[in-house]
């Protein structure tokens, strides 16, 4: 366990991104029934993954911003907000679209034109009764 409070802040930060994109997935798509250690596999594994693709992108952040003191002068750009915003909107988009997308599959929905099959021939469409050339269901 953390032993102060700079290295729990710290902790909750890193496991943020996983939580979030879990809960807006199970908001969407239900829990799945899963339990309490399942949920925090769920969120290191999303936060591992993208801390990890955002490696760069944080090195050269705290390169520009926070090794060169631009962040305690002031001359930090304002668009520099938009970072926290990607931080936390980018888990919830993409948890919700793919609990969406979950959804409507475990709904019998079509999410992607993929999963749309044409009928074979000689198979009848039951919403209309005739046969089903070029029809999809």
């Amino acid at each position: 366990m953390p032993e102060t409070f700079q290295s729990l802040a710290v902790l909750l930060l890193a496991l943020l991104p996983g939580a979030l994109y879990v809960w807006a997935f199970e908001r969407q798509a239900g829990a799945w029934g899963i339990r309490l250690t399942d949920r925090l596999f769920r969120f290191v594994g999303f936060s591992a993954v993208m801390h990890a693709l955002l490696a760069p992108l944080t090195y050269w952040l705290w390169v520009c911003f926070v090794r060169s003191g631009a962040r305690g002068s002031g001359k930090a750009p304002v668009a520099l907000w938009l970072v926290p915003l990607v931080y936390v909107g980018a888990p919830i988009l993409l948890g919700t679209t793919v609990g969406i997308g979950t959804a409507n599959e475990g709904r019998g929905r079509a999410s992607s034109p993929a999963q749309i099959r044409p009928l074979g021939p000689g198979t009848t469409c039951s919403a209309r009764g005739r046969t089903a050339g070029s029809v999809y269901v």
